[in-house]
């Protein structure tokens, strides 16, 4: 780990010392000097862009972005219409305290919609015990059926089963999002 950031450090000097000779040298419009220079500060951002970590990472990304775009066809296809969405929703209830990533509602369904990078059987414990009281944190949605859905980019310790073991929807990725 420390390796890795010192060597993402020395990429990033690296490219901060070519980028400042590169605007020097096309100050002077030495143009075959240039596309030298170019293409070594673009060998040096590609590796800095492409490194494991920044493709992990620009996955998990892309696959969260996926997700909450379309988030809104996959509960229509389950018949569950959401037309409003609310981020972070915070609630206390008997001195217990929960922050909700996102809430999507509609006339007859409150979809719970949790994100992890990597999904563990303690994540699933935890959810599933705020599942339970979730109409006493959140007693202006009382009248709406709760549905559970857990956006996860890999699970550890058979962590997948468990979460449909509690009744919770699962998408992962895949060559199609969808509720599993």
């Amino acid at each position: 780990m420390i390796i890795r950031l010192i060597f993402s450090i020395l990429l990033f000097f690296l490219a901060l010392v070519f980028s400042i000779v590169t605007v020097a040298d096309f100050l002077t419009l030495d143009l075959e000097r240039n596309e030298d220079i170019f293409g070594r500060i673009g060998v040096i951002v590609f590796c800095l862009l492409w490194s494991n970590e920044w493709r992990k990472k620009a996955c998990f990304h892309k696959f969260y972005s996926q997700v909450y775009r379309d988030i809104y066809s996959i509960c229509k296809k389950r018949n569950m219409e959401v037309t409003e969405l609310k981020q972070k929703v915070q609630a206390k209830y008997d001195g217990s305290y929960v922050v909700i990533d996102r809430l999507y509602l509609g006339n007859e369904h409150a979809v719970v919609l949790e994100t992890r990078y990597t999904l563990t059987v303690e994540d699933i414990e935890e959810m599933s015990s705020v599942f339970q009281r979730l109409k006493q944190f959140l007693p202006q949605y009382q009248e709406k059926r709760f549905v559970g859905i857990l956006a996860f980019y890999k699970s550890k310790e058979k962590a997948e089963d468990r979460a449909c073991q509690e009744g919770f929807f699962i998408i992962k990725p895949g060559d199609e999002i969808g509720l599993s």
